[in-house]
């Protein structure tokens, strides 16, 4: 049985610690950097403003350090952060063929914190075979909104 796994970064030395996704936060670093537990659960540990901090994340792209650092903040924002006022609901999800190597999946996401919403889109270039596994691929995201869009479809059939 496989456990669902989370990384993150040191604030100090900028080390990646994994440990199981129900442990976020929970462990020390080596380099001496404890978690403050005096504000967990509060929602002010995060940047104080998760919307804002995944406001600043928004961009067309990232290179080196500055992309690894995205990611792994998006991912710890949207998947294993969990304060008191915080909730993130995926509301949408569409995938579409890439090519050999990867594909493309976009997610959008309902955030709210207490009693703020926003929504966010994030565009992931994810592996295609086992072997790309574990790969840094492309990540983006942007601020959305909902709108309703009437659409005209063609199907099958024949003109009077």
């Amino acid at each position: 049985m496989a456990h669902e796994t989370a990384t993150y970064t040191c604030p100090q030395c900028r080390r990646q610690i994994c440990v199981l996704a129900d442990e976020y936060g929970d462990h020390p670093c080596s380099c001496g950097w404890d978690p403050d537990y005096e504000n967990e659960g509060d929602g002010e540990d995060m940047e104080t403003n998760v919307i804002e901090k995944l406001r600043e994340l928004i961009g067309d792209g990232y290179e080196g350090e500055a992309w690894d650092e995205v990611h792994e903040d998006v991912d710890a924002i949207l998947g294993v952060y969990k304060p008191k006022g915080y909730s993130v609901k995926r509301v949408d999800e569409e995938f579409e063929d890439g090519g050999r190597w990867s594909n493309y999946k976009t997610t959008v996401y309902r955030v709210e914190q207490d009693g703020q919403v926003a929504h966010f889109s994030v565009w992931r270039e994810e592996p295609a075979t086992e072997m790309q596994d574990g790969m840094d691929l492309a990540l983006q995201i942007n601020e959305v909104v909902p709108e309703e869009v009437t659409v005209i479809k063609y199907v099958p059939g024949r003109a009077a």
